[in-house]
């Protein structure tokens, strides 16, 4: 036991773990649009409530990432993790024993909001563990780990509704399982190392530092940006595999394996261009974001 935490003080253990819960959280709330056909047969959902159900776990993208982010920063991320975690697992819970359209919605809608405020964790984690000019390569393996684990969620998924009869409250509940383990054993080995970062800032700096950051207009393209992919992102994802069962006759399988397989080569291709952006000059970097826009 003694060996197992001296592995886990090692940087890219505690990361790397992090990563791992950080990534199975993402792709539990993504997966749904593989049970979404089962969900609007069992509740009978019409296709506003799927798009509300399917949409409600990115609105916190949408209204509470700058508020969320801002405040949960304050707090430790070892903490922060935990208990975002463990309110994670118990949002699957409730969705997986929802008996209404309102219940699943919460259910739904609290999970998107704890997955986006332990995001600030990883923000405190990388200064504690890695250089600045490691973060390129921490962010890559990042990327890499979210092809690989939630391209291998939406493939696995389908062949655990099968299993399950076609229930998807016991897909949701296997979620909540894995969830679970995953929350204990970051509570056991997860870990924080103080550095000349780890200070607190009164009130006024951090006011000042939000208006600060917020005053780089680069900020604001980019993240317009971003807020449109993930919009489109998130539409192709929970619609995809309804879309294909009702006007193709394409199982399930199959479309969990194309969006398995799209996701996986995009995280492959993270790596790959971080290479690339890190090789090249900072001049011809804005050149390669137009290009992959």
């Amino acid at each position: 036991m003694a060996r197992l935490f001296d592995v886990f003080a090692h940087r890219w253990a505690v990361m790397g773990l992090w990563f791992v819960a950080s990534v199975f959280g993402i792709m539990m709330a993504i997966a749904v649009g593989i049970l979404l056909p089962a969900i609007s047969s069992e509740l009978d959902l019409t296709p506003r409530q799927q798009g509300f159900f399917g949409s409600s776990a990115f609105v916190g993208n949408l209204f509470l990432a700058l508020p969320l982010s801002w405040w949960m920063s304050r707090y430790r991320p070892k903490m922060l993790t935990t208990v975002t975690l463990a309110l994670g697992a118990i949002f699957l819970f409730v969705q997986g024993s929802a008996a209404s359209f309102a219940i699943l919605l919460i259910g739904r809608l609290g999970y998107g909001i704890v997955t986006l405020a332990r995001e600030p964790a990883r923000a405190l984690l990388m200064p504690q563990w890695f250089a600045p000019r490691e973060f390129m390569a921490v962010n890559s393996v990042y990327n890499a780990l979210f092809g690989i684990v939630v391209g291998g969620g939406l493939f696995a998924t389908p062949f655990i509704l099968a299993r399950a009869g076609d229930n998807w409250r016991t897909v949701l509940y296997v979620f909540f399982t894995l969830l679970t383990i995953l929350t204990v054993l970051w509570m056991i080995l997860g870990k924080e190392r103080a550095n000349d970062h780890d200070t607190s800032q009164e009130s006024g700096g951090e006011f000042d530092l939000l208006r600060r950051v917020l005053g780089y207009k680069d900020l604001w393209i980019s993240g317009f940006g971003f807020l449109g992919a993930s919009v489109g992102w998130s539409a192709f994802l929970n619609f995809y595999p309804t879309l294909m069962l009702e006007a193709n006759q394409v199982s399930l399988n199959w479309s969990g394996a194309i969006l398995g397989v799209g996701i996986l080569a995009g995280g492959i291709a993270g790596i790959a261009l971080s290479n690339i952006v890190m090789a090249i000059g900072s001049g011809r970097r804005k050149n390669t974001i137009q290009a992959l826009g």
